[in-house]
């Protein structure tokens, strides 16, 4: 199985994805400002597809390198969680956390209150 995701690397954030076992992962590091907006919107639609084709039962987003995450960026998320609960297979979205950065679970903590039986936050 391959992957239609694709990786982004700018200087100030990446997006990288791959499949580990049959779980779909993909880690998030450096800033989600403003400038990462479209490319997080582009690769999120991406990683869309490639859970229609590839019906992982867990979708993993490491943030533990995320350095900060604006508005914008986290309502590309709440799109995300709105359309794998409304697939016909939803996996788990599961974020990754850095128990040091405490910012990172508070701003996530809307998105699994939206969907808690899809969302999951672990704290690491």
């Amino acid at each position: 199985m391959t992957l239609a995701v694709r990786e982004v690397v700018t200087p100030t954030f990446t997006f990288v994805p791959k499949l580990q076992g049959t779980d779909l992962c993909c880690a998030l590091t450096g800033t989600a400002d403003l400038v990462a907006v479209e490319p997080l919107q582009d690769f999120l639609k991406e990683l869309r597809e490639d859970v229609a084709r590839l019906r992982p039962p867990r979708v993993e987003v490491d943030v533990r390198a995320l350095l900060f995450i604006n508005s914008s960026c986290l309502k590309a998320f709440v799109n995300l969680v709105f359309f794998l609960r409304e697939a016909e297979h939803t996996p788990l979205l599961e974020f990754v956390t850095d128990g040091k950065l405490t910012w990172q679970e508070r701003a996530l903590a809307p998105l699994r209150r939206m969907s808690p039986s899809t969302v999951s936050i672990r704290i690491l």
